[in-house]
């Protein structure tokens, strides 16, 4: 086959990624910054993905060992269990071996255009053109949503949503061959619903709600005789069923174990609601509101009104993604409407979710589809000029009520003029095309291009003006981290900040161990230590420790430093952004409105404790994340500052004994008289069982799937 014909061919999903391509500009015209929401300070890049990919890299070259454990924040904490830790999931790995902001950049750009070709040929299973489903593609891939998570930093949310669209073409595929040869399709059904898992395990279950949603309507659709076929239909559940647990127990069990004793597991009704969309947001459908991020509701006027024109279709398939449109948004609304507290309270799993406002990805997926359905249609129009007056009276409605919320936030100064006077513009571009596409003025062909270069331009407008780029040397410079008196080896001392002046991306680039951080998951022994040592209140969960009171960690909050208990954890330096008054504290040096103080004295990393108050230094011949060699003379408790936690064994001059646990957090053992050889290595049964269960299941779907 020549290019031409090859070009001929393949030219729909070529033109999707082309296409996504083009809608990336924002980021691709500075690839090599940092992407940040507008106006917003933060960005989970710089907080959790890049300085877990700098770690991996120097546990990698520097002990020679994958990490299993953290210790860079929250005086440490499993790393293997930890989703944001990218470890499961192997295009991070990408990251690890080039651990800057422009790698995390192509990713996301290569899921996105993956993602606009899934569409493509989700479309194509659903049996619409090639123009609807490059629509359908872009639309979603594109969407806003996207971008708003893209400048929060959300890297794997990104990722797992993007698979989507293709755990939707495999369920197709499994069930188009149901009475034949399926078990290639469940496989890679099963496989990529245990890849979004690893990925982000927040989008697995409402990808899974998507699919067998999906999988009920394609099975409608069967002939009579297949959907009899009840067995075999049984069979390919458990098939996919049992594929997906085993690629996702690579990371589900050390998760599990983690979530059972993390403060997640005490996530209150009120916890789990925080940014749901109230009734007011959904006016943010008609006119881009680009306030919070999460609640970013705009997905493009043009793919609302094509949205509508393809519900109003009836194709097959539109009633559907209908559905898939209002019950998301209803989800997305949280506890405005009985439907996601049954949600969470009945769903397995669903209780560790926030955010209900995630769920307009489904969303903006749903307008998506159905954009295409509505391309498909105009196109059909068009090409037969079919007048229907009902349609016409739909799709004019919606442009006038568009039309009007603009011009009344106009008018209330609500919004930038710039966006309502391109809302005003592309409503009356889409009348224009609606109209001269169903009276055939021009080519159906001609009528698919335009309407996906009006698309284009909209998501372009819209995306660009949420992102801004950030060089990423001005996000390195943090005062004190060239200080030489400021940095210790790992395993000597830490560093506390009430105020997060030391960023994890700092932490990982220093070498330096944080007693505070920013993480969704905290080990809730460690919370009720750090609160008796910091003082600070407990005001429900927070992904913050400690806790910033409204959630700026800038604004100074009373604390209560307890000396005896932060030298217990080996904190040797506080470091924050507002004077601290603490007797406790020495003063060392300022600069740049950040203060640093010493702790007098600190308790060694490790230490033979004799009693409450009195103990003599243990020297640590090894350390690494995943093992320890102590040297120590006994008799007494061995008492490491170091966090306890399932998998920690120790032993005793290479014997075996118990691990204990000293003032409810710390690994500890006793030691009899003389002196000792001490060994402590995590070895996590989670990890090692969850790994071989990831390996036997990708073995056994290679040979299933080469024998087929």
């Amino acid at each position: 086959m020549n290019l031409k014909a090859t070009l001929n061919r393949k030219w729909g999903w070529w033109l999707a990624a082309a296409g996504m391509v083009i809608l990336f500009l924002p980021v691709l015209m500075k690839i090599t910054g940092v992407p940040f929401y507008q106006g917003a300070e933060y960005s989970d890049l710089l907080i959790s993905h890049l300085p877990n990919a700098i770690f991996i890299q120097n546990a990698l070259g520097e002990w020679g060992q994958i990490p299993l454990w953290n210790p860079t924040i929250y005086s440490g904490a499993p790393f293997a269990a930890d989703p944001l830790s990218g470890m499961t999931y192997l295009p991070n790995w990408v990251a690890v071996a080039f651990p800057v902001p422009l790698t995390f950049n192509l990713l996301v750009l290569l899921h996105l255009c993956w993602s606009a070709v899934g569409c493509y040929f989700l479309a194509r299973k659903s049996e619409l053109g090639r123009t609807a489903g490059v629509i359908f593609g872009l639309a979603f891939a594109g969407t806003p949503k996207f971008f708003a998570h893209l400048g929060l930093g959300h890297i794997s949310l990104i990722f797992a949503v993007s698979w989507t669209p293709w755990l939707l073409v495999c369920v197709a595929s499994t069930l188009k061959t149901l009475s034949q040869d399926r078990m290639r399709s469940a496989v890679l059904t099963g496989g990529i619903l245990g890849l979004i898992f690893l990925a982000d395990p927040r989008w697995a279950i409402p990808s899974l709600l998507l699919a067998s949603g999906y999988a009920v309507h394609r099975w409608l659709l069967l002939p009579a005789n297949l959907r009899g076929k009840r067995v075999q239909f049984v069979k390919t559940v458990l098939l996919v069923s049992g594929f997906s647990i085993g690629i996702a127990a690579l990371l589900a069990l050390s998760l599990w174990e983690f979530l059972q004793l993390s403060t997640r597991a005490t996530l209150s009704a009120d916890a789990s609601n925080i940014l749901a969309l109230d009734w007011g947001h959904l006016l943010g459908l008609f006119h881009p509101i680009l306030a919070q991020a999460e609640q970013v509701t705009y997905m493009g006027v043009t793919v609302l009104i094509l949205a509508l024109v393809g519900l109003m279709s009836r194709k097959r398939g539109s009633v559907l993604w209908g559905g898939v449109f209002i019950v998301s948004i209803l989800l997305s609304l949280g506890s405005a409407t009985p439907l996601y507290p049954l949600f969470m309270d009945f769903l397995p799993g669903a209780g560790f979710l926030r955010v209900p406002a995630r769920m307009l990805f489904l969303t903006a997926m749903a307008a998506a589809a159905l954009a295409g359905y509505g391309t498909a249609w105009l196109l059909e129009i068009a090409e037969h000029q079919i007048k229907l007056e009902r349609v016409r009276l739909g799709y004019l409605s919606l442009i006038l009520l568009i039309a009007l919320i603009n011009i009344s936030f106009a008018v209330m100064g609500i919004g930038t003029r710039s966006h309502q006077l391109l809302v005003v513009v592309l409503v009356g571009v889409a009348g224009v095309l609606l109209e001269i596409g169903s009276r055939g003025c021009i080519h159906s062909v001609n009528v698919g291009r335009l309407w996906m270069i009006v698309i284009i331009i909209e998501l372009l407008w819209i995306n660009t003006s949420m992102i801004r780029m950030e060089p990423y040397d001005t996000v390195l410079a943090q005062p004190f981290t060239e200080s030489e008196d400021f940095f210790h080896a790992y395993g000597e001392a830490r560093i506390f900040s009430p105020s997060y002046a030391v960023s994890l991306l700092s932490a990982a680039q220093k070498k330096l161990e944080l007693a505070d951080g920013v993480n969704p998951l905290q080990l809730s022994a460690y919370y009720d230590y750090l609160q008796r040592a910091t003082g600070f209140k407990h005001e429900g969960y927070r992904v913050t420790l400690p806790p910033f009171p409204g959630g700026d960690p800038k604004q100074a909050w009373i604390t209560h430093l307890d000396q005896e208990l932060l030298s217990r954890l080996n904190i040797s330096h506080v470091v924050s952004d507002y004077a601290l008054s603490d007797v406790n504290l020495i003063p060392i040096d300022s600069a740049d409105d950040v203060y640093l103080y010493k702790i007098e004295d600190p308790r060694p990393r490790a230490r033979v404790e004799k009693g409450e108050y009195s103990w003599t230094r243990a020297e640590i011949m090894s350390w690494s994340p995943n093992r320890i060699l102590v040297q120590a003379d006994g008799p007494g408790l061995l008492v490491l500052s170091e966090v306890a936690y399932p998998g920690w064994q120790v032993e005793v001059d290479d014997q075996k004994v118990e691990l204990e646990t000293n003032h409810g957090l710390f690994r500890a053992v006793a030691i009899p008289e003389g002196e000792h050889q001490v060994v402590f290595s995590f070895r996590p049964v989670s990890v090692f069982l969850g790994s071989a269960i990831f390996g036997l299941t990708l073995l056994l779907g290679i040979i299933l799937g080469w024998k087929r």
